[in-house]
């Protein structure tokens, strides 16, 4: 019997069979950095509506924009296009609402650059919020807070060396920021138990910690009071770890956010230096006030980064 090994009657799949070698020989590569979302945009719309040659796709009013890009901006999507419906009447042979600056594409376009007013609460020496300013060309508004003296005097000196213009204040969660108001909240205050303050590397004298036995005390506080600080169509970030009793945390945020979404997670070795307080860790965790496990000879814990908002 005669086999042809022409393709297309044969087709090798050396280079196929696993996902490294793929990757080796892949002359093309596809990943979130290389799309554009598209956006449906309609004039004088109210919400949004269906496209009905378009199943699962909108268009979007104005008025409904902003949770649209919030929405692509979770999912790491860094570039739209902009699809108008713009109103019979404003269309003529030259097109000349082109040249209007206040028309629905420039409008829509404003709004989806408008600048945000971000504060990074507890800020140590700014890293969170600086990183923000420093991978994005929008011209945002940043605040930055920490009740350490000494943290909001290194987030100065970053802030200045960064060249990041930003209102830098000291004092206790949210007690500096009476009267203001933010699009976005970063949660960054101390949220690990109180009980692990001697035997963590992480603490001293200039960087405290008094969130309570199971780690809770400062982020439930700053779940209760934020929403009296975001804007409308404001949110907030925040990390959920588990060097606290992080189920209790979660508990409260459903109870005061309509929505809350996990939108990223890592697991961590606990610093080898803690190792030899294994048996208090033991007794933390059989209690209760935190979540860790062992695996490959580590003692892991796990950090999930939350975002939650009441508009939407």
């Amino acid at each position: 019997m005669n086999v042809s090994r022409k393709y297309p009657q044969s087709r090798l799949r050396r280079t196929r069979f696993t996902s490294s070698i793929r990757s080796l020989v892949a002359e093309n590569t596809l990943s979130v950095d290389d799309l554009i979302q598209p956006i449906f945009v309609k004039e004088d719309l109210d919400g949004t509506e269906s496209i009905d040659s378009l199943p699962g796709i909108n268009r979007y009013g104005l008025n409904a924009l902003d949770e649209e890009i919030e929405k692509i901006q979770s999912n790491k999507i860094k570039a739209v296009a902009i699809f108008p419906v713009i109103n019979p009447d404003k269309k003529d042979e030259q097109g000349s609402d082109s040249l209007n600056e206040d028309n629905l594409v420039c409008t829509a376009i404003k709004q989806i650059k408008k600048a945000s007013k971000i504060l990074d609460l507890g800020c140590g020496s700014g890293y969170v919020g600086l990183s923000i300013a420093k991978n994005t060309k929008l011209k945002n508004k940043y605040y930055f807070s920490d009740v350490s003296i000494e943290a909001t005097k290194l987030t100065k000196i970053n802030s200045k060396e960064n060249r990041i213009k930003s209102l830098i204040k000291n004092g206790s969660l949210f007690s500096p920021w009476a009267g203001y108001k933010f699009n976005i909240i970063v949660n960054d205050v101390s949220g690990i138990s109180q009980e692990l303050n001697e035997i963590t590397p992480w603490y001293n004298k200039h960087v405290t910690n008094f969130s309570g036995v199971d780690g809770t005390d400062l982020t439930i506080k700053f779940l209760d009071e934020s929403p009296k600080f975001l804007e409308k169509n404001g949110f907030i970030i925040f990390p959920v770890i588990g060097l606290s009793n992080y189920k209790k945390v979660l508990t409260f945020t459903k109870k005061k956010f309509k929505i809350v979404k996990k939108i990223d997670s890592k697991n961590w070795p606990l610093p080898k230096e803690m190792y030899k307080h294994q048996k208090k860790i033991d007794n933390l965790r059989k209690k209760n006030l935190i979540f860790v496990e062992k695996k490959f000879g580590l003692i892991l814990f796990k950090t999930d980064i939350y975002l939650a908002k009441n508009n939407g």
